[in-house]
């Protein structure tokens, strides 16, 4: 229901296909002579949500068990929260521009994602081996 009701609201925006997210581009992908097929693009819509948590909720985990790990770590970042989260009074109430700019003077947390991301990548690769022949092109 909720990615119906996203998918609905952005196709009333003059605006669709116009901007570089992710929805746009499902919207403008599943637009078949100037119509939107709703079920396609709430399919894509879906698993791109799902996606997104998943790896999400998975590099929080990798995140929280080093910092566990690593008291000295986490006494760094806390200070650095405290510093720029706490001391601007960032709060549910704060606009998006007031939390976007203190996330971004937040070089320690950025720098403990990206380490996260180094050592622990969420995205997972499996070798595949064929089990016949395969010719490409002429080339097997």
């Amino acid at each position: 229901e909720m990615g119906t009701q996203l998918i609905l609201e952005r196709i009333k925006n003059p605006n669709v296909g116009k901007g570089k997210d992710a929805l746009d581009t499902i919207i403008m992908a599943n637009e078949k002579n100037g119509e939107i097929e709703m079920e396609p693009c709430l399919d894509d819509f879906v698993s791109m949500y799902e996606a997104g948590s998943l790896t999400t909720a998975r590099t929080l985990s990798f995140i929280l068990a080093e910092l566990t790990r690593h008291p000295e770590i986490q006494a760094t970042l806390m200070k650095e929260v405290d510093e720029i989260w706490v001391g601007r009074g960032i709060s549910q109430d704060s606009s998006n521009d007031e939390i976007i700019a203190a996330l971004k003077d937040m070089v320690y947390l950025d720098a403990v994602i990206n380490e996260i991301l180094r050592h622990r990548g969420v995205a997972v690769a499996g070798a595949r081996e064929l089990q016949q022949d395969l010719e490409v092109l002429g080339y097997n």
